[in-house]
Parts: structure tokens; sequence; C-alpha cells
């Protein structure tokens, strides 16, 4: 299971709150992932709302973002809980019932779709095979 590699607590709404410019664990520009009573549940096993413990999964996050915090809403605050990557699940406890769970990302990874150069090489090889293709079709006919 997971460990935070960080923790921090926080009153009000996560959601209501956490933009571009809040700093989180030293750092702003977090992008809201999805949280498990939205649309989007980043979620394989979601904190299920009304519980105070429980275990959860998380998507493949860590292959699109560079950090991930989770946060937990319970009564009149949240906490917010810095992943370190090293497992896709993590055990959690709340002395009062859970509002919400909701995922964020900073620093999300971009995947280079350019296509890539043939090499030399293959080029050289396709034109000595057609050379020697044309040269064999040459020898059959006279």
């Amino acid at each position: 299971m997971q460990s935070a590699s960080g923790a921090e607590c926080f009153t009000g709404n996560d959601t209501n709150q956490i933009d571009k410019n809040w700093t989180m664990f030293g750092q702003s520009d977090w992008t809201l992932i999805g949280k498990n009573d939205g649309g989007d549940d980043p979620f394989k096993v979601a904190p299920i709302n009304g519980t105070n413990t429980g275990r959860s999964f998380i998507k493949d996050i860590f292959d699109k973002y560079d950090k991930v915090v989770v946060t937990l809403k319970a009564g009149n605050g949240f906490g917010a809980f810095l992943l370190d990557g090293t497992s896709e699940g993590f055990d959690w406890f709340s002395k009062k019932d859970l509002s919400h769970a909701s995922i964020y990302g900073l620093g999300e990874k971009t995947v280079d779709t350019s296509p890539v150069p043939l090499p030399m090489n293959i080029l050289l090889l396709s034109s000595a095979i057609a050379g020697f293709g044309m040269w064999a079709r040459k020898q059959r006919r006279t």
C-alpha cells in the first residue's frame, strides 16, 4: 500500500478552493483529475462516501502526472496527501465520515507523437534489394 510523502490539512472544500493559484506542498498549478462523486472517477476502488476508513486504488495516474495528491473531504475541512508513486493503492482513516475524495495532478507528462524518421540504412537496403530485383529481371530477359 501507498505511503504519503507529505500531508497537509485545510479548512473548507477542496474542489471550491484548489485552482491553478492554490499552493500545496510548496507548488501551485494543480489540476483536478477527478473525484469519486463526479462523472470522471479516477479511482479503481473509490473511497466510499459516508465512511471513515477504507482502502482505495487509483488508475494509472502516475503515467500521466509527475506528482499526485489525493484529498479527503470530511466535516469542515480536507486533508491533502502527496503520494510518492510507488504503488497504486492507499489506506485511509478519518475521524469524521467522508464527504468525497479527489485526485489532483501536477506536471502533466506529454507523449511525443511526431513520426520517427526512417533510418538511412533501411533506405539503402531497400534500394539495393530493388536494384538486385531489376538486375535479375534484366538477366531473365536476355
